[in-house]
C-alpha cells in the first residue's frame, strides 16, 4: 500500500485498502474475499470492486452502523485467518504520510497476539516523524521496546550512488 501525503481530511485506511484490494484482484482473491466475507465485512464493503452488485447490496445490510473500533477488529481477526493459510507479507510505503486509522491499524497487527505467518514492511522518513509530532513514532517507538518489530536504518544515498540508480 501506498500513503500518499493528504492536503485534507484523506481517507481513512487509504494504503491498507489499496494493499488489501491488490490481494483481493490477485490470482487466488477468492479465498481472501471469502475471508473477509466471514472476518470483516465491513472492510470488503469498502471493496466494492471485489463483489458483484447483489453481493455488495447484502454485505452493506450486514454492517449497517458499524463503528470505527469494529472495523480495526475485524481486519486484525481477517489478517490472522488469511496467514493461518499462506504466508502474507505486507508491505507499506511513505508511512510518514498515513493518516491516524491507518497508523492504529498497523499497531493492532503488529500486537495480535496469535501467531501467524505474518510480515509487515513499512518504510517512512524518520526526519518527518520528528518534526510533525506523527502517531507512528510513538507506535515504532513501543513495538521496538516490546520487541515486536525491527527497525533498519538506510543510510542518505550520495551523488555517486544516485547517478548509478539512475
Amino acid at each position: 500500500g501506498q500513503c500518499v501525503e493528504q492536503h485534507g481530511a484523506g481517507e481513512a485506511y487509504l494504503p491498507v485498502l489499496e494493499a488489501l484490494g491488490r490481494i483481493g484482484r490477485a490470482p487466488g482473491g477468492e479465498q481472501f474475499v471469502a475471508i473477509l466475507h466471514q472476518h470483516a465485512p465491513t472492510w470488503l464493503v469498502q471493496m466494492p470492486a471485489l463483489l458483484a452488485a447483489e453481493e455488495l447490496e447484502t454485505v452493506q445490510r450486514r454492517v449497517v452502523g458499524a463503528t470505527r473500533e469494529r472495523m480495526l477488529r475485524e481486519m486484525v481477526e481477517a489478517i490472522e485467518a488469511l496467514a493461518t493459510h499462506r504466508p502474507l507479507v505486507l508491505w507499506f510505503e511513505d508511512l510518514h504520510w498515513a493518516d491516524a486509522s491507518t497508523v492504529d491499524w498497523v499497531a493492532a497487527v503488529a500486537q495480535r497476539g496469535a501467531p501467524a505467518r505474518l510480515l509487515m514492511i513499512g518504510t517512512y522518513r524518520p526526519s518527518d516523524l520528528s518534526l510533525s509530532g506523527h502517531p507512528l513514532r510513538a507506535v515504532k517507538q513501543e513495538l521496538v521496546a516490546k520487541g515486536q518489530c525491527k527497525e533498519l536504518w538506510l543510510p542518505f544515498l550520495s551523488a555517486e550512488d544516485v547517478a548509478h540508480y539512475l
